[in-house]
């Protein structure tokens, strides 16, 4: 939880500074409450809380900043200047409570280096809280249940551009991805590319990439091959094949490839990192032999048909054969044929085999 939290333990003892919501009405807490609504289905309400919760945040930063500002403004404060470190001895020496606690609540998930030692700085990032990107995501969600798609984006984007102070850093991709899925909706695939490449971005490694490719073009052997490389890029998984998708409906090969490979090699160090993690004796050996071996777990299964996996994995026997590796496109269709858990794919791989 973000240093708002602290706000539960803090007491305003100024006469004039604004009046901050008690514990159980502390922004954070409403949009929860915002988020099970919206989970029941009770839009009405969720709708309700999101406006409460905004409210209640800009008043939590109105309380911190006017806090802050009230205690650098004697001048023995300002005499001290800018230096973070100095500026807390004097507090301390002024017995300036709720400055210091403040500052001590920030600083437990922020160092002093962080804010370059600068007061001015650390009050500039409380700042940066009267955005709030969760609030803007679940309004967002909202729109797009209640087919407002225009307003849906408008909030998604509000969500996305504030991002650097989301709670858990990791939901950027979840707003990218609603962005994303939101462009395929209203068939605008620019706007679908361009969202699923900044997905990949922060993950994505053009050197390795290339090592991939020319590897893959002198393999004769698909197991070989998929005994070479892996990476942990887990969040760009579905914007990976998601682009292969796109890339190969508008016949460009090399990208489509380059994708599709990133896709599938991820699937692969995902699922394997797993099985390593329940069964100590397992081994890669082959496609063959990583398809039979999650088929024991249900829980991976889910993960696979919930992210499209196997839609992923028979386009690149597809993009293979499209690239001049049949012997690829064989292999790949016969495992999922074989093995396969999902039987639409299983049919699918049998329909290109015979």
């Amino acid at each position: 939880m973000n240093f708002f939290c602290a706000l539960l333990f803090l007491n305003a003892q100024i006469k004039s500074m604004p009046k901050l919501p008690d514990s159980q009405s502390r922004s954070w807490r409403i949009l929860e409450k915002a988020e099970l609504s919206f989970e029941a289905g009770k839009f009405e309400d969720a709708f309700y809380l999101i406006q409460k919760s905004k409210e209640n945040r800009k008043t939590e930063v109105d309380w911190a900043v006017f806090v802050l500002e009230e205690a650098l403004k004697p001048v023995s404060v300002q005499i001290v200047g800018d230096s973070l470190t100095e500026v807390i001895v004097t507090f301390q020496e002024r017995n300036a409570t709720n400055a210091l606690n403040l500052i001590n609540q920030i600083l437990v998930t922020k160092s002093k280096k962080f804010f370059n030692d600068s007061v001015k700085e650390l009050l500039s990032y409380i700042k940066r809280f009267y955005a709030y990107p969760e609030l803007d995501y679940l309004s967002g969600k909202l729109y797009f249940v209640e087919g407002e798609f225009s307003m849906a984006r408008q909030s998604f984007l509000k969500a996305w551009e504030h991002s650097e102070v989301l709670n858990v850093p990791e939901n950027k991709y979840d707003i990218l991805y609603d962005l994303a899925s939101l462009a395929k909706i209203q068939e605008d695939y620019d706007e679908y590319e361009k969202t699923l490449l900044l997905i990949i971005e922060q993950e994505n490694d053009e050197v390795k990439n290339q090592m991939m490719i020319r590897s893959f073009n002198i393999s004769k052997s698909t197991n070989q091959f998929f005994a070479l490389f892996r990476n942990n890029n887990y969040f760009s998984l579905k914007a990976y094949f998601g682009l292969a998708d796109l890339y190969m409906k508008n016949n460009l090969k090399e990208k489509a490839l380059e994708m599709s490979l990133n896709g599938v090699i991820t699937t692969f160090s995902r699922i394997e990192e797993i099985l390593k993690e329940r069964n100590n004796e397992y081994k890669y050996s082959s496609v063959k032999n990583i398809f039979l071996s999650l088929a024991e777990y249900s829980d991976i299964i889910d993960w696979t048909n919930d992210l499209e996996i196997w839609h992923g994995i028979y386009n690149f026997a597809e993009i293979s054969k499209q690239n001049g590796k049949s012997n690829f496109a064989q292999d790949i269709w016969l495992a999922l044929y074989l093995y396969c858990p999902n039987s639409y794919w299983q049919k699918i791989a049998f329909s290109k085999l015979q």
